[in-house]
């Protein structure tokens, strides 16, 4: 069975995105500096190398790219039911998020470079010299990609070179078995010091975002240095490992499904939270409560997918790549 913290990690992970995706005042840079880079390290950590070509081809068939497929034509509906559809088919088949103004693959654009670096892995063994060649090569076309990417575009292919690192770090976690290490290192620890070391995680990944700025990894973009975006997504990682730790010993229904429909919730979030944060928006608040509002908006967004997932997860589950609620 899948270690509980990785759930958690999960479910307080999308719930960075959905409150990043509210922009928060104070709060925005600090989110983005690790919230995607998080998704992409559970990624690696929970991948492994198939022997058989024909059950890892069906994997990435039914796990992503039907979900891919089914929810990012969903959300672009509207366009392909007009003379846009061309566009935004051509958009969804080739991962940019918009084309000629168009919806096209949108916030799904994780799933689609999440497929290319799983292909890429495979078929690389994930051997451990491949492991750090890629590792090196795709921060460096990562660094070019940000010096001459058009301004403004996202494209998944692109976005690759950033997102690799994080993958591969995830799966180097899991081999080097550091996490068994963690683990046992935190059991000696009270809850007291592990809340305390959360904190001065959460403060220096703050001071790493104020001098790093936007990690804006949708457009190829890891702010203005790329060691200080590996830090603040490591610290971001860590803080949030820590975090699950002290949550861990809660199992329940309400975690699970929210766990095994994360690709759900990252297509359809902004279509809850937007009437909430309109309401937000329309109030005279100061920086702080306005970045509380949009905190307790996000929260409400997140919990309104349990009862979501839970009807995908029964009567729809290809949706969500056929995964299943762990009891």
């Amino acid at each position: 069975m899948i270690k509980n913290w990785i759930d958690w990690m999960k479910v307080i992970g999308m719930f960075t995105i959905i409150w990043g995706h509210c922009f928060p005042v104070l709060f925005s840079d600090f989110l983005y500096a690790f919230s995607v880079p998080l998704f992409f390290f559970i990624s690696g950590y929970l991948s492994r190398y198939e022997p058989d070509k024909g059950v890892f081809w069906i994997k990435i068939f039914q796990r992503l790219l039907v979900p891919y497929l089914i929810l990012s034509v969903l959300k672009a509906a509207p366009h392909l039911f007009s003379e846009d559809a061309p566009w935004s088919l051509l958009a969804i088949m080739t991962g940019f998020h918009t084309l000629h103004d168009v919806m096209g693959c949108g916030k799904l654009w994780f799933v689609y470079t999440l497929i290319i670096i799983k292909v890429i892995t495979q078929f690389t063994r994930y051997s451990r010299n491949s492991r750090y060649v890629l590792f090196v090569v795709s921060l460096v076309v990562g660094m070019v990609c940000q010096s001459y990417y058009p301004d403004g575009m996202s494209w998944a292919v692109a976005n690759t070179f950033l997102s690799l690192p994080w993958f591969l770090l995830g799966y180097e976690y899991k081999c080097l078995q550091w996490d068994t290490k963690l683990t046992d290192a935190l059991q000696k620890k009270s809850v007291w010091l592990k809340g305390m070391l959360t904190l001065l995680l959460m403060i220096s990944l703050y001071g790493v975002s104020l001098l790093n700025g936007r990690v804006r990894m949708y457009e190829a973009g890891y702010g203005e240095n790329i060691f200080l975006f590996l830090l603040g997504g490591i610290i971001g990682i860590l803080a949030i490992r820590v975090i699950s730790d002290m949550l861990n010993s809660y199992r329940g229904s309400a975690l699970g499904l929210l766990s095994i429909g994360t690709v759900v919730i990252l297509a359809y979030h902004q279509d809850i939270n937007h009437p909430l944060l309109k309401l937000i928006r329309q109030q005279e608040w100061s920086p702080l409560l306005e970045d509380a509002a949009t905190m307790m908006c996000s929260v409400v967004t997140l919990l309104a997918f349990i009862p979501i997932n839970y009807v995908i997860s029964r009567y729809l589950p290809f949706i969500i790549g056929n995964r299943k609620q762990v009891k």
